[in-house]
């Protein structure tokens, strides 16, 4: 038995031996390269050092042998009942088990030590950590991606996922215990939810109300990957690439798009039961569960010339035929279905579209208190838009009244809300990017470099099972 171990101890120490020849054999040429190595150099030698070392503590101990040897030997008597008493006998039966004990402890403190020296560097990234997805393992991050596919897409774009976090909080508010975390919570409809918005976990399980609960970061990072890993920004640029006319290149419409598409999927742009559109779509999840980040714009354009848009809603009409804003905006108002919340919801989208909403605006709003403005202004459709049939449009006077309203939020009542807001929920990395600017749609170097570490995570800090998309539902979401 003794030898197994000392097996099981000499095989990573030679698998570290092997690591540290190879690291030392590398010659880079750059700073970083050379920096790389000689950590390299040094992590495997002290962890080969550590192996030895339980060899030499436990397996190779000529004192702590013999002690078990005397102990084996040593003579105890015999119990009441005339037998003999049991610590020798197990002893006998498992020689040198102090020995195998030791061992597996100083083992399991070289594992951690690996483990800890991991997160370390991990954490010298900074930026969140992110649930890992399986095509985000093999395809990297979307900095290094080439132009014309979804990965240069996700660049431009990832830069305003705080603000859409901003705004799920400002609609969701925040459920957590008396120790910051967040717990699992039945939203408007019902549905177990948890952190900022989330139904779904990353491993592509429900939430339930026995989900166990998790802190900010892991309600960031989890609303984070829906966005970005998930299936917000994919739908985005599936019809940004396959339209002419589509170019979201405003942070204000790329917010109001990534919401209704976050919370509606297409739902809102096309009929998901026509034929062309559940086919093509379920050809899109594919390819982006087999290419990920690599996905071109000729492969999406190549599946909507397969399966066109044949049934589209009137807002989607509008959106792919390039309708200005205001147009644009007062087409939302012909989906005010599902209850009294969808005024307000679709009013703040429609705001964000024209310009009358600001991601500050929402920064500075309090958490859960678009529902508190919506209650302020008496829970009514005329207050958010106007007209009915063919001729509706938003009412501009209300945006008016919120820019008034955030400065001095009250409830129904006119009773000051103590509430946080939104950018005080954030998780102190993220605030300070939308503090300095950072978070506005477009590639400039500062965001690029802050998202880059962010994107980083994905491979080296990962908190949840790794996920193949190619067996997400892409489903309506019913938390904003």
């Amino acid at each position: 038995m003794g030898e197994k171990f000392r097996r099981a101890v000499n095989a990573p120490h030679q698998a570290f031996g092997r690591a540290r020849k190879k690291i030392t054999a590398m010659k880079p040429k750059t700073k970083r390269g050379k920096v790389a190595r000689a950590t390299g150099i040094t992590m495997t030698g002290v962890f080969q050092f550590l192996l030895w070392a339980i060899k030499y503590a436990a397996l190779d101990n000529s004192a702590l042998l013999a002690g078990e040897r005397a102990l084996r030997n040593m003579k105890v008597g015999k119990n009441k009942n005339g037998e003999n008493k049991k610590f020798p006998d197990m002893v006998k039966k498992y020689p040198n088990l102090s020995v195998h004990v030791i061992s597996y402890l100083m083992f399991a403190v070289t594992v951690g030590g690996v483990r800890a020296c991991h997160d370390m560097v991990g954490d010298k990234d900074s930026g969140p950590a992110v649930p890992r997805t399986e095509f985000a393992q093999n395809t990297g991050d979307a900095q290094k991606a080439r132009p014309g596919t979804y990965g240069a897409y996700l660049n431009r774009m990832q830069a305003i996922t705080p603000l859409l976090i901003a705004d799920l909080i400002a609609k969701e508010g925040v459920h957590t215990d008396e120790r910051g975390m967040h717990t699992p919570y039945l939203d408007s409809k019902g549905v177990p939810t948890i952190g900022f918005g989330s139904t779904v976990l990353s491993d592509g399980s429900k939430v339930t109300m026995d989900t166990p609960p998790i802190t900010t970061q892991q309600a960031y990072d989890l609303a984070k990957w829906h966005l970005e890993r998930g299936e917000t920004f994919f739908v985005m640029y599936c019809y940004d690439a396959a339209f002419d006319k589509v170019d979201v290149s405003s942070t204000g419409e790329a917010f109001a798009m990534a919401s209704i598409i976050y919370n509606s999927y297409n739902k809102l742009i096309e009929d998901p039961d026509d034929k062309n559109c559940r086919t093509r779509f379920e050809e899109l999840r594919r390819l982006y569960a087999a290419d990920g980040l690599n996905v071109t714009d000729g492969m999406v354009r190549g599946l909507f010339k397969k399966y066109p848009v044949t049934s589209p809603r009137s807002f989607g009409k509008q959106w792919l035929g390039g309708a200005k804003p205001s147009v644009l905006a007062d087409s939302l108002g012909n989906f005010l279905a599902g209850g009294r919340g969808m005024y307000w919801r679709r009013w703040l989208e429609a705001g964000l579209i024209t310009g009358d909403i600001t991601p500050d605006m929402m920064l500075r709003c309090p958490a859960n208190g678009m529902y508190e403005f919506f209650k302020v202004m008496g829970q009514k459709r005329g207050a958010f838009f106007t007209g009915d049939g063919r001729n509706i449009h938003i009412n501009k006077k209300t945006y008016g009244e919120f820019k008034k309203w955030l400065q001095n939020p009250v409830n129904e009542k006119g009773e000051k809300l103590k509430w946080k807001r939104v950018r005080d929920v954030l998780p102190t990395a993220i605030r300070g990017q939308c503090d300095r600017g950072w978070c506005a749609l477009g590639e400039n170097k500062k965001t690029a470099a802050a998202f880059a570490k962010s994107a980083k995570k994905v491979r080296n800090n990962a908190h949840s099972a790794d996920f193949d998309v190619s067996g997400f539902v892409f489903d309506e979401h019913t938390m904003a």
